[in-house]
């Protein structure tokens, strides 16, 4: 049975900040540009320049970071992974490393999904930021996986010594 582990916010991250943020960058170079725009040159100083790059930079990089959010749910054997319109499963045994802060938790896989090697998503809330039960539940899952990798591994090269 599927469970959710990442937040039910994640969609609301995802969609209504980023319109929001994208919202509130039109807002921002209008007024920009209608202050220069009663001035009928456009002369723009380099100072000014460069904080309409600081603007661009910062809304640009929140864009990416609130896009980069996933729904992720597990299961006994697999981690199902969502996106707006694509959609993939991925096994236990494909992470190789789970990491958490501020609230964000990243996994790293060792084959390329769907999604790449990495993907992050919000968890539920938990009130210290810096470390999420759910990490350490999927890093327990990458342990238990590898460890019952291994254990096949010999069964299977005892079966193979033994028929010899």
């Amino acid at each position: 049975m599927k469970r959710r582990i990442s937040s039910a916010f994640t969609t609301f991250y995802r969609i209504s900040i980023s319109l929001l943020l994208i919202l509130l960058y039109l807002t921002t170079m209008a007024t920009i540009l209608s202050a220069y725009n009663k001035d009928a040159s456009l002369n723009i100083d380099p100072s000014d320049l460069i904080i309409i790059i600081i603007i661009h930079s910062f809304f640009f990089l929140m864009f990416y970071l609130f896009n980069r959010f996933l729904n992720v749910e597990i299961d006994e054997e697999f981690l199902y992974i969502r996106g707006i319109f694509k959609k993939d499963q991925t096994p236990f045994s494909n992470m190789e490393c789970v990491t958490s802060g501020f609230g964000i938790i990243s996994v790293y896989f060792k084959n390329k999904t769907r999604f790449g090697k990495k993907i992050c998503f919000c968890p539920y809330l938990f009130l210290p930021l810096f470390f999420h039960p759910i990490a350490d539940e999927l890093k327990n899952k990458i342990i238990k996986d590898e460890e019952t990798t291994e254990a096949i591994k010999k069964s299977i090269a005892y079966q193979i010594l033994t028929r010899h």
